[in-house]
This record gives C-alpha cells, sequence and structure tokens, in this order.
C-alpha cells in the first residue's frame, strides 16, 4: 500500500494540467460586463442621445460577446453617486460608479453633428448639341451623425479607446444615420470585446470550437485565429476559419490553410 500510494499521487499530478486545461477548453470566455451612457446631444435635433446610446447597445446584444446592463439600471447607480448620467464625464467618477456594479468597461461620449436633407424630384434643362432639353432628376434624401466616443476601462480609470464616426441613411430620418452610427461604433471597439472561443478539437480540415448557437454562431460565419502554438502563423495574413456546422454549444469550422497550424487549446475569435 505504500508503494501504491506515492505512484497514484504521481498519476494524480501528471493528469492534473490535461484536466484544468479540458475544463478550460470547454468553457468560453467570461464575457466583459459593460455599461453604455446616454449620449449627450450637441445638435440641432432634439432628443437623439439617447436613441444613439440605444443603437450601440442593440448591436452590442447582436455581438453577443459582452454582458450590456440596463441603462436604467445604469442610470440609477449614477444618480445615487449624484451624477449626471450623460455625456463624457471624470473618468475616475466613472470607474467609481462602474467597480460597485461589477463591470468591465463603460461606454460614454456625443452626438457632435446631424444633418438631414431633402432634394425632390425635378426637371431641369441640359444641353444637348446645339440644343436645351429637358431631365428628369430623381428626388434625393439623406441625413448623417457624427459619433464621438470613448471606452473607460473600469477597474484602471483610463481610456482605453477613442473613436469617432459618421452614420449616414439615405433617408431624411437622422434615427435612422443613428443605427449606422451605432453599428459602426461597435464594428470599430469590437478588439475590445470579442466574442471569443477556444478549439477543442482538430481533425482533418474540421476545427471544433466551444461556441454555438447559443451564442449566436450560424452557417457561415467567420473566425480567425487570435493564438497558435505554431510558427508558422508568423508574418503571415490572418488565419480564417469558416462555419460549416453548428449545434447549441458548439461549432465546426473548415480550415483550407494548413491544419497544422491549429491545436486544440488556440484561441479563435468571431469576425464581427
Amino acid at each position: 500500500m505504500k508503494k501504491i500510494l506515492p505512484l497514484l499521487v504521481g498519476i494524480c499530478l501528471l493528469l492534473l494540467p490535461s484536466l484544468i486545461f479540458a475544463e478550460i477548453a470547454e468553457s468560453p470566455s467570461v464575457p466583459k460586463k459593460i455599461g453604455v451612457l446616454e449620449l449627450e446631444n450637441k445638435t440641432r435635433f432634439p432628443l437623439i442621445g439617447s436613441p444613439g446610446a440605444d443603437a450601440i447597445m442593440v448591436y452590442l446584444l447582436q455581438a453577443k460577446s459582452c454582458d450590456v446592463i440596463e441603462r436604467e439600471y445604469l442610470n440609477q447607480a449614477f444618480i445615487q453617486d449624484g451624477l449626471n448620467p450623460k455625456g463624457v464625464m471624470d473618468p475616475a467618477s466613472v470607474s467609481s460608479v462602474g467597480m460597485k456594479l461589477g463591470l468591465d468597461y463603460i461606454l460614454m461620449g456625443s452626438i457632435v453633428s446631424a444633418q438631414a436633407q431633402t432634394t425632390p424630384a425635378h426637371w431641369q434643362q441640359v444641353r444637348m448639341g446645339n440644343m436645351m432639353v429637358p431631365q428628369w432628376v430623381q428626388g434625393y434624401s439623406s441625413s448623417s451623425a457624427k459619433f464621438e466616443v470613448m471606452m473607460v476601462d473600469v477597474k484602471t480609470s483610463q481610456i482605453v479607446w477613442h473613436g469617432n464616426y459618421t452614420g449616414y441613411s439615405r433617408t431624411a430620418n437622422v434615427l435612422d444615420a443613428l443605427k449606422d452610427g451605432g453599428h459602426e461604433t461597435v464594428h470599430r471597439m469590437y478588439n475590445f470585446i470579442p466574442l471569443q472561443g477556444l478549439v477543442t478539437k482538430v481533425e482533418n480540415a474540421k476545427v471544433s470550437i466551444n461556441l454555438g448557437k447559443i451564442n449566436g454562431i450560424a452557417p457561415k460565419d467567420t473566425f480567425i485565429l487570435k493564438s497558435s502554438n505554431s510558427a508558422k502563423t508568423d508574418n503571415k495574413k490572418s488565419i480564417k476559419l469558416k462555419v460549416v456546422e453548428v449545434s447549441d454549444s458548439s461549432c465546426i469550422a473548415e480550415l483550407k490553410d494548413d491544419t497544422t497550424i491549429v491545436a486544440i487549446g488556440n484561441t479563435v475569435i468571431k469576425s464581427f
């Protein structure tokens, strides 16, 4: 018995890293928690700061890469600390509230400009040779809204991302331009809150990933290989994997390139 006990302990110690690794490989990364404050409205259009923030939240939720706190709950926390939950604030004050709510990031900013115009359809005279002839010109509508936002890391009170983008629409409704601005804002900040998964199996050109329908994965989605144990990925373009099969909690993606660059435990990021 005395000889067997050390042997069993040794076996357990050898197996422990594999067991820990298996557990990690089966569990998707914990999503970051983020709050989105109402944007300050610096335009002539009334009441578009809140819809601007709503547009950002909609696309954050669709990305399924982070947990988004309800803004009403976020607002109450700021008001309780004597702060107006709107626009750009001192990062230290923002972090103080965010820490109480267990957040990782808080997004704040402004709608700095917006426009809407409509050109009605009309006839105009154009020259053809020596003659002036009437030509029908189609009407045209457009709108735009410029976002300027920044993301505060709650733990460090630092602004870790700052960006601006002008949303556009082929309608005269500024709310449509806000939707485009919200989408592109999330696209730009996605590097900080990507949907990440782990490779759990590699078989020929098929790569199993621990993200599925519950994570918003669908056939034809693509992943980019973030980490690899192979030096073959050095100085090369991004390695992409295309989803071909999806179950509730996992998916299978195809890798057309050399499969030896992918190994169990590698991190992949869903393309936005």
